[in-house]
């Protein structure tokens, strides 16, 4: 199987990202016409300029197209980029079910649905009253090309009642897309009237039907009856100190598949843990040494071998081992699931592998454009849309569907060791210290030169990183950038990794597994 050959491209939206094949889309946020404060009234709701300070009152009606480009309602023909049109909302105009007077003449405002068909070329569509100075700055809605998509607009309507759209490929002359409107409801001048008397009571109805049962408390939470004798033993989220100073099993890598705890060891094993009792529940031999990436994909553990070059599949249930070697593999270290392939990081190679989940098939992904190789990549993340890659002095974000290629390298220092995602921000971890990173500006929004790590994870609320030195375990706070704090754990502890399995974080240090229960 071949790879992709890309061409590099500016990247718009960052000046510290190099984007290789195609030009990034700029994130733009949603903008509503006019400011308002809202409160309730009698059959209707009550508006306040902010800017006049004059009062409106919002009618709901039932849905009625007023465009439709498809069908010459309203215009005829596709918009076109990046041209504006002008579209007239109040008085008699042609809707889909014929003339009709929508929106009364002298109309304040109206809440629309706006959609995009089938755009020919990724961009935004930008609604704003008619006589608006200027380009469009800000959008209604983004999409990409092919998408059908909708999303509610809320915009001020001038003296004239009419409304001005623009499709915007971001500035590519030519591309169309057809454009739908549908008014849901308008703003009137003058505020809700006076609420009317109260009625009567009417008689109490009958009795609703019971609701489903609700989810199951904190893991931690044991039976009253159980508390009262002080059997804190039966508690599932207790903290554990596994020790495995009379083996030769030195646990470094552990993961989770929503039942059980894996825990890989330094050479030739795998073992299965209870997470309540920590028992051993199963032993795995493999052609393992050390062990340098454990993820879970859904269905199956995946285990990387830096040291024999191996990729080891498991089936958590049948403890069936499925090895993948040869190919480009090289010294593979971090692991992520796309949903579709296994992305294994190659640090020996400079480059990575991608294995098909449904297949098994290996392809190498090596050509990385303008971008050259990779330098000692060590870790690979997957954010719902892109793969991240931990390097050496930068962090690389790649596109599946298009191999695209984006570099995050200014204010990177050091060996980046481990990646970890929230929702909204990637973490990056290393020599050089800490980073948060905007998933959609690539911009990077915090960092921390304090402190070597070696690997983290998220729970929820925390982000959880593993330190060579101070606190073993240090936690920061997405929602306060800089909040930062640590956990003690018991004795002189050189943490190799750490796990959220939902409940507890693990973690391990070539003797002990630790389980911890977070804040």
């Amino acid at each position: 199987m071949g790879t992709a050959t890309l061409s590099p491209s500016p990247d718009p939206r960052n000046p510290r990202a190099a984007r290789l094949p195609r030009a990034a889309a700029r994130s733009r946020w949603a903008a509503v016409g006019a400011a308002v404060a809202v409160s309730l009234g009698a059959g209707s709701i009550a508006v306040t300029s902010a800017s006049e300070g004059a009062s409106s009152s919002f009618v709901s009606i039932t849905p009625a197209r007023i465009l439709d480009t498809r069908t010459g309602v309203g215009l005829e023909g596709p918009f076109s980029s990046p041209t504006p049109r002008v579209l007239q909302v109040t008085g008699a105009v042609p809707t889909a079910d014929g003339p009709a007077t929508v929106v009364p003449a002298g109309a304040t405002g109206v809440v629309l649905n706006v959609t995009a068909v089938q755009p020919t070329a990724d961009g935004f569509i930008s609604v704003r009253p008619d006589g608006t100075p200027g380009p469009p700055t800000t959008s209604n809605l983004n999409f990409r090309a092919g998408d059908i998509i909708p999303n509610a607009v809320t915009v001020a309507l001038p003296s004239s009642g009419r409304i001005e759209l623009t499709y915007d490929a971001f500035g590519a002359p030519g591309p169309t897309t057809e454009v739908l409107v549908d008014v849901t409801g308008f703003y009137v001048a003058g505020g809700a009237g006076e609420p009317g008397p109260q009625g009567p009571q009417g008689p109490e109805g009958p009795a609703g039907p019971r609701g489903d049962a609700g989810p199951p408390g904190p893991a931690n939470r044991i039976d009253d009856s159980l508390i009262a004798q002080g059997r804190w033993d039966a508690d599932p989220g207790r903290p554990l100190v596994i020790d495995f100073d009379e083996s030769s099993f030195e646990p470094e890598r552990v993961t989770s598949d929503g039942t059980h705890v894996w825990v890989a060891g330094r050479q030739d094993q795998v073992i299965k843990i209870d997470p309540s009792t920590g028992d051993t529940l199963a032993t795995i031999a493999l052609d393992l040494d050390e062990p340098a990436g454990m993820i879970f994909d859904g269905t199956h553990v995946w285990l990387a071998s830096a040291l024999t070059s191996k990729v080891f599949r498991i089936d958590p249930v049948t403890e069936l081992v499925t090895t993948f070697e040869g190919g480009n593999l090289a010294e593979p270290h971090g692991l992520a699931s796309d949903g579709t392939d296994i992305w294994v990081v190659n640090t020996d190679g400079d480059d990575l592998t991608r294995i098909s989940r449904s297949t098994g098939s290996m392809t190498p992904f090596d050509d990385l454009g303008g971008l050259g190789d990779l330098g000692d990549p060590l870790d690979a993340l997957y954010d719902g849309r892109y793969v991240w890659v931990a390097d050496n002095e930068r962090v690389v974000r790649i596109d599946p569907l298009d191999d695209g290629v984006e570099v995050i390298d200014a204010g990177v220092t050091g060996r980046v060791r481990n990646l970890a995602f929230d929702g909204t921000h990637v973490w990056a971890v290393g020599d050089g210290g800490r980073w948060m990173i905007d998933a959609a500006s690539l911009a990077i929004v915090d960092n921390d030169p304090d402190g070597t790590y070696r690997a983290m994870t998220y729970d929820g609320t925390y982000v959880w990183a593993v330190r060579t030195s101070g606190d073993p375990l240090r936690w920061f706070s997405p929602m306060l950038s800089g909040a930062t704090g640590g956990a003690s754990l018991p004795g002189e502890r050189l943490l190799d990794d750490v796990h959220f399995d939902g409940t507890s974080l693990w973690t391990v240090d070539r003797r002990y597994v630790i389980k911890v229960t977070p804040p």
